[in-house]
């Protein structure tokens, strides 16, 4: 009968093994080339999964380091902070990035705007002093007079 109490322990173990789901998934393996064009998506993806995970893996480490804390487990926990919060310095470091690009952008335009608005100001006061000047001109002008001479024929 001991036969049968290990028998059913190890059937037991198995179908508990079985009920996990398993820890690593399969890579697609039709998964799309990188390019330039879906570089960004592909590291903001793949980053963001990074930093989830790792934020999983700190609690469920913190939780068996506080169960039976050891000198190794410790190190461990803190390494995988060190590097989830390293994660999430560069997912950071991204999003600034971003904003700092579509600022300047906007500044830029913002001052194409403003010299474009002082030239055209500069270019209407030469053609209102062009045309003033012309007036005075017009107006201080001796008068010829054109007399059709007489022939005699």
């Amino acid at each position: 009968m001991p036969e049968d109490d290990s028998l059913d322990s190890v059937d037991s173990l198995i179908n508990q093994l079985k009920s996990i789901p398993k820890a690593t998934r399969e890579v697609d393996q039709v998964e799309d080339a990188l390019t330039k064009e879906n570089l960004e998506e592909f590291i903001l993806k793949h980053t963001g999964n990074l930093v989830k995970q790792a934020s999983e893996s700190v609690t469920l480490v913190r939780d068996y380091v506080e169960a039976a804390p050891n000198a190794e487990e410790v190190t461990a926990l803190a390494e995988l902070i060190k590097a989830t919060s390293s994660a999430v310095e560069s997912l950071n470091r991204i999003l600034i990035t971003d904003k700092k690009t579509s600022t300047a952008i906007k500044i830029k335009e913002m001052d194409n705007k403003s010299r474009q608005k002082e030239l055209d100001a500069v270019v209407g006061l030469k053609l209102r002093s062009t045309r003033e000047e012309l007036m005075k001109q017009l107006i201080n002008a001796t008068v010829i007079e054109n007399t059709p001479e007489l022939t005699n024929d």
